[in-house]
């Protein structure tokens, strides 16, 4: 049975996305344009197999501002956790990749627009 990180708290916040399989690339899409709509920046986070969608949600959102967004990305390895089954108590870690993406509003591109 999988855990999830214990630092993933750190990656939960009003301008903040976990970007996972389970939810569809539309979905995610759909989250990361509402939250966009609320707050000047956005953090996507992926572990393993989600971090092509995350990076693919990243270059979406970038393509489809003109530009008006910038893209920080980051990557690293975070630690894991199994138990072996619900009974079992004895836990084993191994290291998983993973991606953060910073989207935030270039000041460029707010001057651009500002200027008409």
């Amino acid at each position: 049975m999988k855990l999830p990180p214990p630092s993933v708290e750190r990656y939960r916040g009003k301008s903040a996305l976990l970007v996972t399989r389970r939810r569809s690339d539309e979905a995610n899409r759909a989250r990361a344009t509402h939250i966009l709509a609320k707050q000047t920046e956005l953090s996507l986070h992926a572990l393993g197999a989600a971090i092509p969608h995350a990076i693919a949600l990243a270059a979406r959102l970038v393509d489809e501002s003109d530009g008006a967004l910038v893209a920080h990305t980051t990557t690293g390895t975070e630690v894991l956790f199994d138990r072996a089954d619900d009974d079992d108590a004895t836990l084993t870690t191994r290291p998983n990749s993973a991606v953060h993406v910073r989207l935030c509003y270039s000041t460029r591109a707010a001057t651009w627009s500002a200027r008409g």
